[in-house]
């Protein structure tokens, strides 16, 4: 047992605090935010050189909120949150005998001071310049995934200015707030699930309202037009609009020939035992292509000719994506190929006598190198990042990258893997989840130092995360398997955290190994076997990345590095 009596700076007391909170079954992220209060009144105390708990007094604690309000501009509403987690700690104290008294449950909070009068910058900022600014000083202080919403959040207030003709925030007024908030009451009150209603909007108004606020705090607007709104009542005024709300009603099934024979053609495509992710991609192809024939008029499957078929490859050439950016090649021939199957199915089974698709032709599609390769540097860089502290995410996070580049396996093949296809004392590793199905399972290598953290986060981690799914390898903090989007925000809050400006994504490890194995003197078949390409043409594609060949004939006969050599020879 640890000696308490030994244990008397704030630092190891806020140690034991946490041994503490973790013996009564607090959650990682609970414990974080019960944590932070101390750790921010430790470091204000370290500069006044008070270091015990003895020495500390209410004064303190009141200097301690002006320290807040100044310094770190928290609103009174976050002052009190943290003086409230700051009771919980003193109270441990007292319990443990190194407090007499709670010191801060009697301590008044107190009031906000009223913001300065500020200037306006002559500089005209487009909306542009006010993300980028905006988003730089909130990166320093919140995780990569808050930031992410609040982007795509303030970019749909943005969408939604340009849209009303509203050409930069100097004129957007009271009137104009108003606006938004209904707007969006009418899009998101289609939501099935009455409680997301509510949140969905809360989250973006929130949003609005602090980017108003740095605004004027900045100098960039003289006056806040957010300020006189009453938000707390109007979020009160939705919460309970949103329970009067009626229930959603069911679906109903009028639905055209076009849609009844593509409802079908993916149950045919489902019982032959095509994958979820498939079968999505030919519902979402369908769906585009029923759209289209509808606004032609088009409701009977017989009525389509190919002059119809060859329209509707010209309009999905420019085909836009449900995020507004424009589709690939890629993605397109992934809806060609649906149609193809489709009216190939209707004519095998003599619903149709001839097939209209038969002449449709792919779109090129380009297969260029691969952006998201890193070098060894930004790799050792990136898989240091997770600090191995107490937190079981840390550690898994951990385990999830080196996994990553150690065997080359895809996001969500990585996703599927169970504990026991890990054979941690013959290196080996079963993907029995592979793109393409069954057929390219396989059993490959992995690294010893990946499999030293897979034992590490089995040991530590994966019993303090809840075991909602016992067969899986990599579950969430809820316990579930983690998800693909999952992954993918782990690998790229590292990366944010490297200050990496090249976009890097779960696919950048994959990358990455096959051409370090390639460049370290691996086969190229034997790099296809690891990452389970079907052509070696998938495979050598990477290998254009490691022209080692090339740059030495360029060393030795390129006039420039001749000459260059010369000089150092000289």
């Amino acid at each position: 047992m640890t000696d308490f009596l030994k244990q008397t700076n704030f630092e190891s007391l806020l140690g034991l605090y946490e041994q503490h909170l973790i013996s009564h079954g607090k959650t990682s992220a609970l414990i974080i935010d019960y944590l932070n209060p101390g750790r921010q009144l430790i470091q204000f105390l370290k500069e006044k050189g008070i270091d015990e708990p003895k020495q500390l007094k209410k004064v303190h604690l009141i200097e301690f909120q002006v320290f807040f309000y100044e310094k770190r501009e928290l609103r009174r509403a976050s002052v009190v949150t943290y003086l409230k987690l700051l009771r919980f700690f003193f109270q441990f104290l007292v319990e443990k005998g190194e407090l007499s008294d709670n010191l801060a449950k009697d301590v008044e909070v107190l009031p906000a001071p009223e913001p300065p009068e500020r200037k306006q910058l002559a500089h005209f900022y487009t909306y542009e310049e006010i993300m980028r600014r905006y988003l730089g000083c909130k990166e320093q202080r919140v995780s990569y995934a808050y930031l992410t919403q609040v982007k795509k959040h303030l970019n749909g207030f943005i969408k939604f200015l340009i849209a009303n003709e509203i050409g930069s925030v100097y004129t957007v007024t009271e009137g104009t707030l108003i606006k938004y908030r209904e707007f969006l009451w009418e899009e998101l009150v289609q939501m099935k699930d009455t409680a997301l209603v509510v949140r969905s909007q809360i989250d973006r108004l929130q949003r609005v309202v602090f980017l108003f606020q740095y605004l004027h705090k900045e100098g960039i607007l003289k006056d806040n037009p957010a300020q006189g709104l009453n938000w707390d009542s109007y979020y009160k005024e939705i919460i309970e609009k949103a329970k009067t709300l009626p229930d959603k009603p069911k679906g109903n099934n009028d639905l055209t020939e076009l849609e009844e024979m593509g409802v079908k053609f993916c149950e045919y495509e489902t019982s032959k035992g095509k994958r979820p992710n498939t079968i999505v991609m030919y519902k979402k192809g369908l769906q585009v292509f029923i759209h289209y024939m509808e606004e032609q008029g088009i409701l009977n499957f017989a009525q389509v000719t190919r002059r119809h078929c060859m329209n509707y490859f010209n309009y999905i050439s420019t085909y836009v994506g449900d995020r507004g950016n424009p589709a690939s090649n890629c993605y397109k021939n992934h809806f060609i190929n649906a149609l193809k199957l489709f009216f190939a199915w209707l004519v095998r089974y003599e619903y149709l006598r001839i097939d209209p698709s038969e002449d449709l032709e792919s779109f090129k599609e380009q297969k260029g190198l691969p952006h998201t390769c890193m070098n060894e540097r930004e790799v050792e860089k990136l898989l240091e990042q997770p600090a191995l502290s107490r937190d079981p995410l840390n550690i898994r996070d951990k385990a999830v990258m080196e996994v990553l580049f150690s065997t080359g396996i895809r996001n969500n093949e990585l996703c599927g893997l169970n504990i026991e296809d890990i054979d941690n004392q013959q290196g080996l590793i079963r993907i029995d989840h592979p793109k393409g199905g069954d057929d390219y399972q396989r059993v490959i290598p992995i690294g010893e130092e990946a499999i030293k953290y897979v034992e590490l986060y089995l040991k530590e981690a994966r019993p303090a995360l809840e075991n909602g799914d016992p067969k899986a390898l990599f579950v969430s903090q809820n316990g579930h398997r983690l998800q693909n989007e999952t992954v993918l925000n782990i690998v790229k809050k590292y990366a944010f955290q490297c200050g990496f400006r090249k976009k890097i994504t779960p696919h950048s490890f994959r990358v990455t190994c096959a051409t370090s194995m390639h460049r370290n003197g691996a086969d190229i078949l034997y790099v296809q076997k690891q990452l389970g390409h079907k052509r070696i043409t998938s495979t050598e594609r990477y290998t254009r990345l490691n022209p080692k060949d090339l740059k030495q004939i360029h060393k030795q006969c390129h006039p420039r590095e001749r000459k260059f050599k010369e000089v150092e020879s000289n």
